[in-house]
């Protein structure tokens, strides 16, 4: 009875740990190619250091860190491989939900993706900052959610989740953020007229619509590391 015990303190430490050390990473006070000190990570979260090696272990499952043999862990840098593998995932996720969404779509799921779509354009902001890049996500997420498709749900989430967590959207020029909510009505439009054909083609070309100033910065950024 007290090992089942112990056992649940521990997870739930454990969550405790993965949940704030990727708060750290979202509000930058962990930079990508950091490396991870046990003893500051235990001064910051007042925990041992047990449970924050689990957490590190499934941050590098999920690959928001890495780890050097002998060494530690690390930070994960961004790199333009990475980058497009996501955003091709998320295409591919995105459109094939859209079948069940249009066969599922009810009065409700349209109204709250119209209500995200709203807050998203009545942000009013020079740069697509995060606060941009989150509100971004929750409308692509409501839309996820409205295929009733658990599995994909998750998945898309854990996309966005990896963009809000390890990505800069200032790459991305400010008209392109006005186009993405006009986007985001036409796409609205095509589903409450169950248009597949239309709306598939309309997500496809909004999702790979930001991807080349995104890798043109990468890019860029590299040179300079480089450099």
């Amino acid at each position: 009875m007290h090992n089942k015990s112990q056992k649940n303190e521990t997870g739930s430490t454990t969550d405790f740990a993965y949940q704030k050390i990727k708060e750290l990473i979202l509000r930058g006070k962990l930079s990508p190619g950091q490396k991870l000190l046990y003893n500051d990570l235990e001064a910051r979260l007042h925990i041992s250091k047990t449970p924050i090696i689990n957490a590190l272990n499934r941050l590098e499952s999920e690959g928001y860190v890495y780890s050097k043999k002998n060494v530690g862990y690390y930070i994960k840098e961004i790199n333009v491989e990475e980058v497009v593998q996501v955003f091709e995932a998320r295409e591919i996720l995105e459109v094939a939900n859209l079948d069940s969404v249009i066969k599922n779509q009810t009065d409700i799921g349209l109204r709250n993706l119209e209500k995200a779509n709203y807050e998203y354009k009545n942000y009013d902001t020079y740069l697509f900052d995060r606060k941009k890049s989150l509100l971004n996500s929750k409308f692509h997420v409501q839309l996820a959610k409205m295929g009733k498709n658990g599995f994909l749900i998750k998945y898309i989430q854990h996309i966005y989740e990896w963009i809000d967590l390890r990505f800069r959207f200032t790459a991305v020029p400010p008209e392109r953020a006005k186009q993405s909510a006009i986007e985001h009505g036409e796409i609205i439009k095509s589903i409450r007229e169950k248009d597949i054909t239309k709306a598939k083609k309309l997500l496809r070309n909004h999702l790979k619509a930001p991807v080349p100033f995104i890798i043109n910065n990468l890019k860029n950024e590299e040179k300079i590391l480089a450099f």
